[in-house]
């Protein structure tokens, strides 16, 4: 786990990008976070982002070549291997795709909002196991205070805590 790597040095992420791409990595897995808010288009972290989207194997358009290589072998009256090709591609079995592509790694973006009021109201319901209805206005409070950002929601109430 790579924590706020908006702030790692150009070094630090020249190595993270061959490490990811290197094709004898293939048991690699990185899980790397950064805020995006705090990260824009000319810093260097986003070029690599955009080197890393580019070099990534889509799922999505290795399941579709496969599906065509199914059709395309139902016609030739291949029905039994079309049939076979295409149990494989439905399952988004990562391991298969990777063995048909080759060489190349997989990416997830995964964004992370920050909580509404209702989900905020949400969290403190769970948190303080009551009524929704009696933590809306705190629930409001902490928003306005958080403006979402579970860290900071989360901080708010240790803060609350000790005073």
């Amino acid at each position: 786990l790579l924590d706020d790597l908006r702030w790692a040095d150009v070094e630090s992420l020249d190595l993270l990008k061959v490490l990811i791409n290197d094709p004898g990595n293939k048991n690699l897995l990185i899980i790397g976070c950064y805020r995006s808010t705090e990260v824009d288009e000319s810093h260097y972290f986003s070029k690599i982002l955009r080197d890393l989207r580019f070099n990534a194997i889509d799922t999505k358009d290795q399941e579709e070549q496969k599906q065509r290589q199914s059709s395309s072998a139902a016609t030739n009256g291949e029905e039994k291997e079309a049939r076979s090709q295409s149990a494989t591609a439905s399952t988004g079995d990562a391991m298969d795709l990777v063995s048909q592509a080759g060489e190349g790694f997989y990416m997830t973006e995964i964004f992370l909002e920050n909580f509404s009021v209702n989900a905020t109201n949400e969290f403190i319901y769970e948190l303080l196991s009551t009524d929704h209805e009696e933590t809306e206005g705190l629930a409001e409070l902490c928003h306005r205070r958080t403006s979402g950002n579970v860290y900071f929601l989360k901080e708010f109430f240790v803060m609350l805590k000790y005073e």
